[in-house]
């Protein structure tokens, strides 16, 4: 297959250009990846195929007669998105490049759209909100008539005589910003007799955001503004007006470009005054739960009519807060008339009461408050009797008194009580008949005689009997008669202590460190059991015996008995009897409980006796001697004391395993081997031992308490081992335990040990990377052991299939470019560890080949100018290929640079296929200078080749100047000009406001009719303020570029002259001799 062109092409085909695209079996196949409106010509070539025996392959037929054909041609593909070129408050230059793929005819025009669309004399016709603003050959275009400040979409498509592309991607653009639009009237939000608050909505900002507002205030008789208000806010609050005035408010909006049009104004009107304050406020008349309020009405409405009252009560007395009424001052009325009755108050209360009047202006001042009373009542219902103190036959009593007492004092209390229980007292109780026949016990109350009224809200009440429960209620009374009955309130009278328990029993087998035991509950005396207390006697051969015998003499001197002080104590306390604080600490829901050993408590005289304390009636003592003999005993505890304790019950202990060996020590460590020596447990817990374990893992992991390896187990006889099979320059560490029929001791504390190093491990296979012609840069991982001696070098060696292994790198880096080799030839190598032992294995080996050379550059590079009618000029350019030779790639593609010696913008850069072997230069400018030189990019990334030398041509023609404006021309060599002092040419100057921003003046030279100069005397702005204004003189955006490249030029030499002379003033401040250190 051969590309000839576009599908109008009628060159031959060449003999050098002819690539495979297919090969098979197959008598028909399917190309594809063409470029539509392309011409291709194709051939065909028939090869024999070799089957054995094998023989001669035979000479290749001659290809078939070339066959021409042409691709449909398509539309042009998409554009690429239209970029900004120059911006304006009115107008927006764009600019784009051609599609990628032209379809086989050239573009003949581009259709330019935007949105919004600009303003037009006529109606614009939209397509999807889009308007065509532009439909040309060129490739840039200006838009007029666009609103300051305002961001629009823009997109462009191709055309050819097939149809038209898809739009471009979209591309948004702000035009430059201005002065926001004039606010609208400000709106009044409130106004009251001296002040007035007003807002107005933020007007548009025009492309700049607004930095803030002036809103300005006549005098109210439409005189002079004045200004009241600076600031951001879009409101504002005017105060210090007069009433009854009206008064124009008006605002003015500023951003960066400068302020709006002054707004409209608006017209405020202050309000009216309030009316004063009612008098002679007073009660009529009251009863229980309501009073009759009159007064007079105020002195000044305020300038306006009375709306109405309002009339406020506020409680006094404590009883009408508590009733409900809350403390601050509530509305009761509100109405025309001057007099009201409010209800729902409660019965020999105070209350203040307070009255204001409304007119249109709003609320006068409220009157003076006066105090009004309701007529007075029974006292309210006292609390519920409770028990402050208690003994075995008596208790004393106390009750809270009413609330309130009615608006009356209370003079008397009438205090009655009964029992409470399935047996009745004779003459305190007696039976009533249920509903439905059921006979219930109903308690009937009796007066107690109380000799001093109890008006202290305290009584005795004696006769009782021991451990009961009973019922009691109170009256107040005052002149009015007797408050209601108060809740019923219990109290018991004290109970006794429980009844000696039953010995405690084990549950189950016992354990070698602990026995489970429980007991059964004893009779509790009227009172619920609170805790139980378990003791334990130490064995005669314990440590612990004469602690005690010690505790076991205080026990029988009564000096048990402090331990349940606190629930004696509380025999004192009003409530009914509860746990005492010792033993209410230890109890859990559900009686779920986990029993308390408490050896080392410091609340007891004798430590290391007490089992357990708690309410549960069973508990596990841990911590016990395994084979050994204990005895236990237990006692009960309620609110009136202690029992007396149970009869002992003895228990033995089962056999264990024995302790942890001791004094390990670890020594004589080689390189694979460390000896271990121990001593034999401390107690072996009523078995012989049969033998011992020992493990070992490295010290990091020992740390995290995991991966501990088996080495060894020794006989009961031995107390030393030698732990083989360890690991060179590693260190570790070891521990043992001791084992009986039981099981296994506790491991011993780790010691640390460690071996002697070794020569580190092989490193990983080596890997490559920027691989070269000539050079290979070769990387190796450290090896994963270093066997106890950091790895200080490595040594590298390489081999190919003329030469043997040779060492060609030592050191301690882990990478190494290796140079001088040969291309496209495969070598070979490995690499080995080294440390202060030795160096150890070498590496798996790797292997790597290098790169082809890139391709020669072409020769005899030509150009030549073809002829043509149009401003641009085409060249045509033509080489030889390069030679090809083993060492080098083939050529995939080839690269075509044109240089413009006069204009650096119009530079052109081409590629080709790799066998080509000329190539067109359209769109040259005419009268310019070119060099044009080619190279070859290598196949399989092999690279850039050089280039080629250049060739130099011109263009024919004259190369036109950026056109001035008639004006301009005259304007710069016009009479009056001045003109430089060297070589007395006109110059035109800009000043003031036609420079560019943060220069003094701008400065135009036209030396000859080819040539034109730009100088700023003070540039400081930047490049776009300089191509604003030589637009506005006519010079060419490519000129403008130009022009801009050689300012920052020049003023990069300059910094660095200014650098350069700085760092040789401080190296000449720096080497001058200090007068200093003379002295």
């Amino acid at each position: 297959m051969q590309l000839l062109g576009t599908a109008d092409a009628t060159s031959a085909p060449e003999e050098d250009k002819w690539s495979c695209c297919y090969r098979g079996s197959a008598l028909r196949t399917q190309v594809k990846g063409l470029r539509p409106g392309r011409s291709y010509a194709f051939r065909l070539q028939t090869l024999p195929i070799i089957s054995p025996p094998w023989v001669a392959p035979p000479e290749p037929q001659e290809p078939s007669a070339p066959v021409t054909c042409a691709t449909p041609a398509t539309v042009p593909s998409p554009p690429h998105a239209p970029t900004v070129s120059a911006r304006d408050r009115r107008l927006l230059s764009f600019k784009w490049r051609p599609p990628d793929e032209p379809g086989g005819p050239a573009v003949s025009a581009y259709r330019f759209q935007m949105s919004p669309p600009p303003a037009a004399d006529g109606e614009l016709i939209l397509d999807e909100g889009f308007a065509e603003v532009y439909m040309g050959r060129d490739t840039r275009c200006k838009v007029p008539r666009l609103t300051a400040g305002t961001m629009y979409m823009v997109r462009v498509k191709a055309v050819n005589t097939i149809g038209e592309s898809d739009w471009s991607e979209l591309t948004e653009c702000v035009t430059a910003a201005s002065v926001p639009s004039q606010p609208e009237a400000p709106d009044i939000t409130s106004t009251t007799t001296t002040s007035a608050i007003l807002g107005w909505p933020a007007p548009c900002d025009n492309g700049a955001p607004i930095l803030h507002y002036q809103a300005k205030c006549d005098d109210g008789a439409e005189g002079d503004f004045s200004l009241v208000y600076t600031g951001p806010e879009t409101g504002l609050e005017a105060e210090g007006l007069e009433s009854g005035l009206t008064y124009r408010f008006r605002v003015t909006a500023f951003n960066a470009a400068g302020r709006s049009v002054v707004g409209q104004p608006a017209y405020v009107r202050t309000a009216a005054q309030a009316p004063g304050a009612p008098s002679h406020v007073r009660a009529l008349g009251s009863n229980l739960t309501s009073a009759t309020i009159v007064w007079a009405g105020p002195e000044q409405d305020g300038g306006s009519p009375l709306t109405h009252y309002a009339v406020q009560l506020q409680p006094k007395s404590a009883a009408a807060v508590a009733n409900g009424l809350p403390l601050e001052w509530v509305v009761v009325y509100q109405g025309r008339s001057a007099a009201c009755t409010p209800g729902g108050l409660r019965a020999g209360c105070t209350y203040r009461v307070r009255v204001c009047a409304y007119n249109a202006a709003g609320e006068g001042p409220y009157s003076v408050p006066v105090d009004i009373s309701t007529a007075p009542d029974v006292a309210s219902q006292p609390s519920a009797p409770h028990a402050t103190q208690r003994w075995q036959q008596a208790l004393q009593l106390a009750w809270r008194p009413p609330q309130h007492d009615g608006g009356s004092p209370i003079h008397a209390y009438r205090l009655e009580g009964c029992r409470v229980g399935a047996v009745e007292v004779a003459g305190a109780c007696q039976r009533s008949s249920a509903s439905k026949g059921k006979q219930a016990v109903q308690p009937l109350y009796a007066p107690i005689h109380l000799p001093d009224a109890a008006l202290a809200c305290t009584a005795t009440v004696q006769g009782l009997e021991c451990g009961t429960e009973y019922l009691f209620r109170v009256h107040a009374l005052n002149r009015i008669g007797a408050s209601p009955v108060s809740e019923p309130g219990k109290a018991q009278t004290q109970p006794s202590a429980p009844t000696k328990p039953n010995p405690p029993e084990p549950m189950g087998v016992p354990g070698s460190a602990n026995i489970r035991l429980s007991w059964d509950e004893p009779y509790h005396n009227g009172a619920c059991i609170c805790s139980y207390t378990l003791e334990q006697a130490v064995p005669s051969s314990h440590p612990l015996q004469a602690a005690a015998s010690i505790q076991q003499q205080g026990l029988e001197n009564g000096d048990a008995e402090s331990a349940c002080a606190s629930s004696s104590a509380a025999s004192d306390s009003p409530d009914v009897p509860q746990c005492s604080s010792q033993s209410s600490s230890d109890l859990h829901s559900g009686n779920s409980r986990a029993p308390t050993r408490m050896p080392g408590s410091s609340t007891h005289k004798s430590q290391g006796l007490l089992a357990y304390q708690g309410l549960d009636r069973q508990c596990e003592v841990k911590g016990l001697e395994p084979a050994t003999d204990y005895s236990f005993r237990v006692r009960a505890c309620n609110a009136a004391g202690q029992s007396p304790w149970s009869d002992s019950c003895v228990i033995r202990s089962a056999a264990a395993a024995p302790s942890c060996p001791l004094h390990l020590v670890a020594e004589g460590a080689s390189c694979e081997a460390v000896n271990l020596h121990w001593q034999e447990p401390e107690r072996a817990h009523g078995l012989p031992l049969t033998g011992y374990g020992i493990e070992y893992c490295s010290q990091s992991r020992a740390r995290a308490g995991q991966l501990w390896h088996a080495a060894a187990a020794a006989p009961a006889s031995l107390t030393h081992c030698q732990v083989c099979g360890l690991r060179s320059g590693r260190a570790y560490s070891f521990r043992v335990r001791a084992s009986n029929e039981r099981g296994h001791s506790d491991w011993s504390e780790a010691v640390p040990a460690a071996t002697l190093p070794a020569a580190p491990a092989a490193p990983a296979m080596p890997t490559f990377a920027q691989r070269t012609a000539s050079s290979v840069r070769v990387r190796w991982e450290r090896p994963s052991e270093d066997n106890g001696a950091a790895v200080t070098a490595f040594r590298l060696e390489q081999k190919n299939a003329a030469e043997s292994w040779h060492q060609v790198y030592s050191g301690s880096n882990s990478a190494q470019r290796v140079t001088e080799l040969a291309p496209g030839q495969l070598y070979s190598f490995r690499v080995s560890a080294c440390n202060a032992v030795g160096c150890g294995p070498w590496s798996e080996s790797g292997s790597v080949s290098t790169q082809l050379q890139p391709p020669y550059p072409p020769t005899s590079v030509s150009a030549q100018i073809q002829a043509s009618s149009s401003d641009r000029q085409t060249a045509s350019v033509q080489w030889e290929p390069a030679s090809l030779s083993p060492d080098t790639a083939e050529c995939a593609t080839q690269e075509i640079e044109c240089i413009s010696c006069s204009e650096p913008s119009q530079n052109i850069k081409l590629t080709c296929s790799g066998k080509a072997t000329k190539c067109s230069l359209p769109g040259l400018s005419s009268g310019g200078s070119y060099q044009v030189r080619v190279r070859c990019v290598g196949a399989a990334g092999t690279g850039h080749g050089a280039w080629s030398h250049s060739a130099s041509f011109e263009t024919p023609g004259t190369r036109e100047l950026a056109s001035l404006p008639s004006d301009g021309i005259e304007a710069l060599s016009g009479p009056g000009m001045p003109r430089n002092r060297r070589s007395g040419r006109d110059l035109h100057q800009l000043e003031g406001d036609d420079a560019p921003p943060g220069s003094k003046a701008l400065r135009v030279k036209r030396a000859d009719s080819r040539s034109l100069s730009v100088k700023s005397a003070s540039a400081k702005g930047p490049s776009k303020y300089r191509n604003t204004w030589l637009g506005k003189m006519g010079v060419p955006p490519k000129t403008q570029r130009c022009m801009n490249e050689a300012y920052h030029r020049y003023h990069v030499k300059l910094w660095a002259y200014c650098l350069l002379a700085v760092i040789i003033i401080c190296l000449v401040v720096r080497m001058a001799p200090d007068p200093r250190r003379r002295k």
